[in-house]
């Protein structure tokens, strides 16, 4: 959704540090007034080892944006996540990896509004991705895998495999094919209809 806020954005080579002021301003709701904002704090080191390009990282949500007079109108995000990526070379291709987990904590019983976390549980999710240039700047073959958890108190677990492949067709114009299957304690996770979609895109910029 649409955010508004302040950013204290600072970097190097070796790591960068995210400091923000923010709250939503989507449809219903106004903006913020005065500093009546929540917190948001993203830090990386990114070194360069042996030729690859490295990213551990962490983030975290905290505090309220008080957006009306009443309870509900309080907008609360809380949450941390941490991550890794490498980006490098093996036998002459070009691979990326990429590894996330985040957690949300279970929704308080205030009367404010918890935008993402579940009233029933911790809300959580794992994942690891790849891509591997087989063709460099022309085939990208690409996997990722996700174990999550909706924090329902029943049929709460939410895991999908998505493999793909992206063609470089010419300078500005790729095509991309990807399918994706979910699994769990309810395979039918995409609005609630089927457990896998296969996904064929064109994308072209002049």
């Amino acid at each position: 959704t649409e955010a508004t806020g302040i950013v204290l954005y600072v970097y190097n080579d070796m790591y960068f540090v995210n400091a923000s002021l923010w709250g939503p301003t989507h449809t219903g709701y106004e903006t913020p007034s005065g500093l009546n904002l929540g917190q948001y704090l993203r830090a990386a080191v990114t070194p360069n080892i042996g030729g690859w390009d490295l990213a551990l990282g962490a983030a975290l949500f905290m505090g309220e944006s008080k957006i009306g007079e009443a309870a509900a109108d309080t907008h609360v995000v809380n949450g941390t996540a941490v991550d890794a990526q490498a980006l490098g070379q093996v036998a002459d291709m070009p691979l990326a990896v990429y590894l996330t987990y985040g957690v949300v904590p279970k929704a308080g019983t205030d009367g404010k509004t918890y935008t993402v976390a579940s009233a029933t549980g911790d809300k959580s999710a794992a994942s690891i991705a790849a891509q591997l240039g087989v063709i460099p700047d022309r085939l990208f073959l690409n996997a990722g895998y996700r174990m999550g958890d909706n924090g329902n108190t029943a049929n709460s677990k939410e895991n999908a495999l998505d493999v793909g492949a992206t063609y470089k067709l010419a300078q500005n114009l790729k095509v991309q094919l990807d399918h994706a299957m979910f699994s769990g304690d309810d395979t039918k996770q995409e609005n609630g209809t089927y457990d896998a979609r296969t996904t064929l895109m064109l994308f072209g910029s002049f």
